[in-house]
C-alpha cells in the first residue's frame, strides 16, 4: 500500500512537471516589431484532435453572492442543524427502551457483559428431571441412556433437577 502511495506521487510530480515544462515561458517585456507566431504544439504538428491531457481545466467561476443567496444557505445550514438534532434525541428516545439501558439513556452494562450474565444464569438454572439436562448436577458414573434412569430419581429427592 505504502509503495502504492510512492508510485502515485511520482506519477503526479511527473505529470505536474510536463504541464509546466511545456507552458511556454511569460516574458514580461516584448521587444518592439512583429509578434512571431506561437509554435504548433504536437497535436496540431502530427494533425490528430487529441487534446492535451495536462492541459490545466477551464476553472468555472462562483455565482455572484447575493443576500438571498446567503439568507438561503444560513436556513439551509440551521435546518440541517435541526434535523440532526431531532435525530440525535430520537435515537437517545430508542436507546431508552432497549434492556440494559437506564432511563437516562446511559448504558450500565454492555451487551458483552449482558451475555456473559445470561449465560451464567442459565447454566445456574436447576433443570427438569425429565428434560434432556435433567443430570447436569447429578452424576451418573459408568452409566448412560437407560441404565442412567435410577439416578434421575436420586436428583429429584437430593434437589438437584426440578
Amino acid at each position: 500500500m505504502r509503495r502504492l502511495a510512492q508510485v502515485c506521487v511520482v506519477i503526479t510530480l511527473a505529470a505536474f512537471s510536463s504541464a509546466t515544462c511545456a507552458a511556454p515561458p511569460a516574458t514580461s517585456a516584448r521587444a518592439p516589431g512583429p509578434t512571431p507566431a506561437p509554435a504548433p504544439s504536437l497535436a496540431q504538428a502530427s494533425g490528430s484532435a487529441v487534446p492535451d491531457p495536462f492541459a490545466p481545466a477551464p476553472v468555472a467561476g462562483h455565482p455572484p453572492l447575493s443576500d438571498a443567496a446567503i439568507h438561503e444557505a444560513i436556513h439551509a445550514t440551521l435546518v440541517e442543524a435541526d434535523q440532526q438534532a431531532a435525530a440525535e434525541r430520537q435515537a437517545a428516545a430508542n436507546k431508552q427502551m432497549q434492556p440494559g439501558v437506564a432511563p437516562g439513556g446511559v448504558v450500565y452494562r454492555g451487551s458483552a457483559q449482558a451475555d456473559v450474565l445470561s449465560a451464567a444464569f442459565d447454566q445456574a438454572q436447576i433443570p427438569s428431571c425429565l428434560h434432556a439436562d435433567g443430570l447436569k448436577f447429578q452424576p451418573t458414573y459408568i452409566f448412560f441412556g437407560l441404565l442412567a434412569l435410577p439416578f434421575v430419581a436420586v436428583a429429584k429427592l437430593r434437589g438437584k433437577c426440578d
